[in-house]
């Protein structure tokens, strides 16, 4: 019964101490070469929160599964988004998504060129390098529903792996 005990605790002191630690994200950081372009944000990575803002020409849409700041305008979220990451196979993909209706409707797609995929181990995760592209919702659109972009949009980026 004693060691039971013990290892209840011990079983608590670990699972508040990985709690406390923080879990791993996925961090991006994109622009276009014409600077007018950028994605950036956070998103799953092993915890489930996310963030990511498309920004062109001062205009943005977010996707946001929990708001915690004041530009946020619906504080249960907007948007939803399903990421696939294999980097080192140099994969990396984002769908992003609205519910309307009670059903996902697709809004936009982002993934990396594999062939621009550049890695690196960084302490507890990784970075990496790439070209990506965008297409999907134009945030300058004001239109309801948005428009899409009438063309794609390449980007190059910095993306990050590991505790946020």
């Amino acid at each position: 019964m004693r060691t039971l005990a013990i290892f209840s605790g011990l079983s608590a002191l670990i699972i508040s101490l990985s709690a406390f630690a923080g879990s791993m994200q996925i961090m991006i950081d994109c622009q276009s070469s014409s600077k007018d372009a950028k994605i950036s944000g956070y998103m799953p990575g092993d915890g489930m929160d996310y963030d990511v803002k498309i920004t062109i020409d001062d205009a943005t849409l977010r996707y946001v599964n929990a708001c915690v700041d004041a530009q946020c305008s619906n504080v249960l979220g907007q948007g939803v988004l399903l990421t696939t990451h294999h980097i080192k196979q140099r994969i990396f993909t984002i769908a992003f998504a609205n519910l309307l209706n009670a059903e996902l409707t697709p809004t936009g797609s982002f993934y990396a060129i594999p062939s621009t995929v550049k890695t690196k181990r960084d302490g507890v995760g990784y970075s990496a390098r790439y070209k990506a592209v965008y297409y999907g919702l134009d945030p300058r659109s004001t239109d309801t529903p948005k428009a899409l972009l009438k063309k794609p949009i390449e980007l190059m980026c910095k993306h990050r792996y590991g505790i946020r």
